[in-house]
């Protein structure tokens, strides 16, 4: 189980979101809550958006070397599905094109739910990529 603040390979599928609240300052305690849920859903990467919370991912394993990282992730991606859009921290590649500006709502907490409305709004712009600079504002772009 990887806790990273920065995007995972192509080859990971998005499966959810989650946010532990840290009480009394414990953010390490909040972080092993977050590894347990997040392992219970079948994620074995979590791309850090908040100290303990953020977008939870399935990624394909291999067999680690002797002594290597416990989950070493495939650099090959599967084909996506149409109309699919991925929500990422990092720029998009080189062959994107800039839409403009995308955002969404957070009511009640609800990261999850806006987020969807953040894909659908980007998917009706055609978009297929994301650039996030908040957990639910970011820069709609359609990639090759």
């Amino acid at each position: 189980m990887q806790l990273k603040k920065g995007d995972p390979p192509d080859a990971c599928v998005e499966v959810g979101t989650h946010y532990e609240m840290i009480v009394w300052g414990d953010v390490e305690g909040a972080r092993r809550k977050l590894r347990t849920f997040a392992v219970e859903r079948g994620s074995n990467y979590v791309r850090l958006e908040m100290p303990a919370g953020g977008t939870l991912y399935r990624c394909p394993v291999v067999a680690p070397p002797p002594g290597g990282e416990p989950y070493a992730l495939l650099p090959s991606a599967p084909p996506r599905a149409a109309g699919e859009v991925r929500l990422m921290k990092s720029d998009p590649p080189d062959r994107c094109q800039e839409l403009g500006p995308v955002q969404e709502a957070i009511w009640f907490g609800d990261v999850e739910s806006a987020r969807t409305k953040l894909k659908e709004r980007a998917r009706a712009m055609g978009a297929n990529y994301v650039r996030l600079e908040l957990p639910t504002t970011g820069t709609a772009y359609r990639c090759p």
